[in-house]
């Protein structure tokens, strides 16, 4: 039977659009991207390592998911814009709810990095095997003015683990830790940025707080995160908060009879970036509706300084439409479904509704 070709598909210009600008220079959100596809691979553990020295800067995440079959990459992973599920399938193999929906999230490294390198390992007919494929930007973007296709170098094309060629590795030791943890018979993905054209270095705690802001699930007990070894929780991902409603857990309210999680905390002191503050809404553990935000709240800036808070209404991500940006930024407040939620517009009608549902009178 004649293998499909690993060629990647796309149209002009929607690397640099979708990938290189919607994500350029935002090193947080394009790791938040590569995390999010290792928990819709049913990863239990991703390790993200950072090296931002002057001479040599690259970025790992590793993960311990079920990886791509050969298949997989060339009908799946190497089409741009292939959406990831319908109502029908929208669950990963273990049924955890997907993060992907837009099947651009693969371009995100490019918005930092010149060139990426994804190594998976997975178990096909009884066997453990990888596949890892290198990209280059230049060349990607060099294709021409029409619809184009792109060959990725081949470096391992289905090689049992234990000859994989860890000499190739641009890091100079990421996909030897990756495979000794992985072992001879695991299975997983790695992603690698080098080349990155960041304009300022990233610490851990940088990376650790935005973690933070843009999942639900980093410090679950099913999915741990480690920032150069640190593993993520809570206490380092969080502001240290004066009080917090409740004190623990969630609040749970019905909105036109779909379920809506929230907690609100305060801090003593902002020092923070006012970008920081205010509430985010969540979907299926990942950020939907970026800081800073209020639901049109007017008045209250001396406490929305001092605030931060969780909203997660996992319907947003189930709905016939897509309402969420592409960057995952903001949600479309203007159509019927999203309307009850958007407490500024109940406000007109109840002018206490939305200090009410986020505690701003508490």
């Amino acid at each position: 039977m004649t293998e499909a070709a690993l060629v990647l598909k796309y149209s002009h210009n929607i690397v640099e659009h979708l990938g290189l600008k919607l994500y350029q220079n935002k090193p947080t959100n394009v790791i938040a991207e590569v995390v999010s596809n290792a928990w819709d691979a049913d990863a239990t553990r991703v390790d993200v390592n950072l090296a931002m020295e002057a001479t040599s800067r690259w970025i790992a995440v590793h993960d311990d998911g079920h990886g791509m079959t050969r298949d997989e990459l060339a009908t799946s992973y190497l089409i741009i814009g292939r959406g990831r599920r319908t109502k029908a399938d929208d669950t990963s193999r273990s049924g955890r709810r997907l993060m992907g929906r837009k099947g651009i999230g693969k371009l995100a490294p490019f918005g930092i990095a010149r060139h990426m390198d994804v190594l998976t390992a997975t178990v096909t007919r009884g066997k453990s095997c990888v596949y890892w494929l290198r990209f280059d930007l230049t060349q990607l973007l060099g294709q021409g003015d029409e619809s184009v296709t792109y060959t990725p170098d081949v470096i391992a094309n289905g090689l049992p683990l234990s000859d994989l060629p860890t000499d190739k590795d641009p890091t100079g030791g990421q996909v030897q830790q990756w495979h000794a943890r992985l072992g001879t018979s695991g299975t997983g993905t790695l992603v690698l940025m080098t080349d990155l054209s960041l304009g300022r270095a990233i610490s851990s705690q940088q990376l650790l707080n935005s973690l933070g802001h843009r999942f639900t699930i980093a410090a679950s007990g099913a999915f741990s995160v480690h920032v150069n070894g640190e593993l993520a929780t809570s206490d380092n991902m969080l502001p240290e908060f004066d009080f917090r409603i409740p004190d623990a857990g969630q609040i749970t309210e019905s909105v036109d009879g779909r379920d809506v999680r929230y907690w609100i905390g305060f801090v003593k002191r902002a020092d923070w970036p006012a970008d920081q503050a205010g509430v985010g809404v969540y979907a299926h553990g990942k950020i939907a509706q970026d800081r800073p935000f209020t639901f049109g709240v007017k008045g209250k800036e001396i406490f929305t300084r001092y605030m931060f808070g969780v909203v997660e209404a996992e319907w947003l991500d189930e709905l016939e439409s897509d309402v969420i940006s592409t960057d995952r930024t903001n949600v479309n407040w203007d159509v019927a479904e999203t309307k009850a939620l958007c407490w500024a517009r109940r406000s007109e009608s109840d002018p206490l509704a939305a200090q009410k549902l986020i505690h701003l009178e508490a």
